[in-house]
């Protein structure tokens, strides 16, 4: 996701239009017949009759969007972007245009709303976020990004090394003498650069392709900020393909972030259980939520449940029938509690995990959260 930050995101999701519908486009732009795909969205633009009809006083603004962005997509997949989708926002008579060009596929949906809909951007930014790779051997480096199964190269290094036949000349003592200053030097720069690279980005995490010398080297001469992310170590060739390191990488990270979930999952159902700094459960995970407490959010792919929101101070409830706990305001009913709470929570600073169906997360409720001390 091109540099979209959670700042953006939350900026986005506080527009209002003064009464005016806000329309939401989400699209994967489709590689074949551009006719083919174009009509798809023609007719995914022919928006629904009920949200016609609850905007029915600002119908032709409405229509007058969906040809600009239609318009706009079009183009886009005519000239064949290499962007694989597009978010579009647009209000027309509050001179309102936003679009944000996707590095993975989003499922395709038109939304007229009061506001932006920014749910998929919130799973987009909570779940895509890349790891870096850095293959090394003693004097050269390569650099690349791992984004959703993709390898994305970013640079290289080659640190100043004497030449071969330089090497040959040196009495044996002598090229002993200078090989730690020049291996060192390699992994200073390294370091410096990944540094340079990564600090203040969002990553998950530092993979190391390199032999197990050379890693541990790397490895304590890291920043701080970067040996907190350090994933391990693998032995692959410098010169490896972007196909053999995808083929080397992916299971190693597959296992990573399962395991990561699980000790999550342990965490979780051990703080809950003993009345410790967690809760399980919706109705729990939305109290503590309401209390600002909520730090690390657990939730099951594709889980949803019913509830609401307070027409008055915004509370999210798990029941729409009742008065609002809080403050006794009347509670506006909503399809699915469980994505405005991921939405709010990963706004408001939360770390969102979505959990894969079968993983454990179904005996704790679907959803748990793990809370802020004090």
């Amino acid at each position: 996701m091109a540099n979209l930050k959670r700042e953006q995101l939350r900026t986005l999701k506080s527009f209002r239009a003064n009464g005016h519908p806000v329309i939401s486009v989400y699209w994967t732009l489709k590689r074949g017949p551009s006719d083919a795909t174009l009509l798809e969205l023609k007719n995914m633009t022919a928006v629904a009759d009920d949200v016609r009809t609850h905007w029915r006083n600002a119908a032709s603004g409405i229509e007058q969007d969906l040809g600009r962005i239609y318009r706009f997509a079009e183009e886009q997949q005519t000239h064949g972007s290499p962007t694989t989708a597009l978010a579009i926002f647009a209000c027309g008579p509050a001179n309102f245009w936003e679009v944000h060009e996707l590095n993975a596929p989003v499922r395709d949906r038109v939304v007229v709303a009061e506001a932006p809909f920014v749910r998929p951007l919130v799973r987009l930014l909570s779940e895509q976020q890349p790891y870096e790779i850095v293959l090394s051997d003693h004097a050269n480096a390569r650099f690349f990004l791992w984004r959703e199964g993709n390898v994305e190269p970013h640079g290289e290094l080659s640190t100043d090394v004497p030449r071969e036949d330089e090497i040959h000349r040196m009495a044996q003592d002598q090229f002993r003498h200078h090989q730690q200053d020049w291996q060192h030097k390699h992994v200073k720069q390294t370091s410096e650069r990944l540094l340079s690279h990564l600090q203040g980005q969002n990553f998950k995490g530092l993979w190391v392709g390199a032999k197990e010398d050379v890693a541990r080297a790397l490895e304590s001469n890291l920043h701080s900020y970067l040996k907190e992310k350090w994933c391990g170590q693998f032995p692959i060739d410098i010169h490896a393909s972007e196909s053999e390191i995808r083929e080397r990488v992916a299971p190693l990270i597959e296992a990573h972030e399962r395991k990561l979930r699980a000790d999550l999952m342990q965490r979780l159902e051990t703080a809950a259980k003993s009345g410790g700094v967690g809760a399980i459960g919706l109705e729990d995970t939305l109290t503590e939520f309401q209390l600002g407490k909520v730090m690390t959010l657990l939730i099951e792919r594709n889980f949803a449940a019913t509830g609401g929101r307070c027409t008055n101070c915004g509370s999210l409830t798990l029941v729409a029938a009742k008065p609002c706990p809080y403050c006794s305001s009347k509670v506006k009913a909503l399809k699915n509690v469980v994505d405005e709470l991921a939405e709010e929570a990963f706004i408001n600073g939360a770390e969102v995990i979505f959990v894969p169906e079968g993983e454990g997360l179904e005996k704790l409720g679907h959803i748990g959260t793990l809370l802020r001390f004090g």
